[in-house]
């Protein structure tokens, strides 16, 4: 069961939005601008689940996507990748990445919950 969730965001507007949303539905949040925030906070927090941006500040989120999923600390950890692009070769390249789907902002909050709840779903 997802509970924990780290949101790699660098948008303050996109991050309230969609932090909003999952708090509002009993999550707890746990909030990374960069990639190297982001693996500051995995070294010290269990999360269920990493809701990852691809544009951000020095390092894009495919690199760490990539970075996760070959690393056995973090492999267990589910990706999903929520970002403004749209292209399908972006879609189809994250998910290569290791990246379990993607969803493209601004992701209605029905569609984002849908897809984490069904993450376990057998």
């Amino acid at each position: 069961m997802i509970r924990s969730i780290l949101l790699v965001e660098d948008s303050l507007t996109d991050a309230y939005y969609i932090k909003n949303i999952l708090e509002c539905n009993g999550f707890s949040i746990l909030h990374a601008t960069n990639t190297e925030d982001a693996l500051t906070i995995l070294e010290t927090n269990n999360v269920d689940l990493i809701l990852l941006d691809i544009v951000l500040p020095t390092n894009s989120g495919f690199a760490l996507v990539r970075y996760l999923t070959k690393n056995k600390k973090f492999s267990h950890i589910p990706v999903l990748i929520c970002s403004h692009k749209s292209e399908e070769s972006d879609k189809i390249w994250a998910l290569k990445q290791g990246a379990i789907d993607y969803l493209v902002k601004p992701v209605s909050e029905q569609l984002l919950l849908s897809k984490i709840n069904n993450l376990y779903v057998c």
